[in-house]
C-alpha cells in the first residue's frame, strides 16, 4: 500500500508501480521509506530507494520518475 506522506512522492509511486515496478516498503525505523523494483526480477534489475523525509521533494520526485524512464527493462521499453 502506497501511503507515503508527500503526495508528489505517492503520485510518482503510484506511476511507477503503474509500469510494472513493485514496492517494498521498508520495517521498523529506517532512513528510506521503501524500495522500488523494475519488473526483471534478479540482482541485474534496477531500483530506487524513496527516502521517507527528502530534504528536496522535487527532486526526489524528479529523480524516481527519471530512474523508472530510463530502466530498459520496462514493459514498454
Amino acid at each position: 500500500m502506497n501511503n507515503h506522506p508527500n503526495k508528489e512522492i505517492r503520485q510518482a509511486i503510484d506511476d511507477a508501480l503503474a509500469n510494472g515496478w513493485r514496492l517494498q516498503k521498508s520495517r521498523g525505523h529506517a532512513h528510506s521509506w521503501g524500495t522500488l523494483y523494475c519488473p526483471l526480477s534478479n540482482w541485474n534489475g534496477c531500483r530506487f530507494f524513496i527516502r521517507s523525509t527528502p530534504s528536496n521533494p522535487l527532486a526526489h520526485v524528479n529523480a524516481l520518475r527519471r530512474a523508472v524512464d530510463k530502466c530498459s527493462h520496462s514493459a514498454d521499453n
